[in-house]
């Protein structure tokens, strides 16, 4: 994983950890920078805003969930 990354899912993780702690309303971009350690300059390196660190969560957990199913094979045509 790159380092770009890398910092994009520990902002990603911190959020998503802060979000089920605290509620989505009571958590600030702020919060999420204290989490991390990042500056803002690196927090909107990535987001353009606590929505759309919402919306990469939403994705991410939609993504694994996927992954995770089964997966059905399908019968040949007879």
């Amino acid at each position: 994983m790159r380092k770009g990354s890398e910092k994009r899912q520990g902002l990603l993780d911190a959020a998503e950890k802060l979000f089920c702690q605290q509620g989505y309303e009571k958590t600030s971009v702020q919060d999420i920078l204290d989490a991390t350690g990042l500056s803002k300059g690196g927090f909107y390196h990535h987001f353009a805003s606590k929505d759309e660190v919402m919306t990469a969560l939403c994705t991410r957990r939609a993504e694994r969930a996927a992954g995770a199913q089964p997966r059905v094979r399908r019968a040949a045509p007879a």
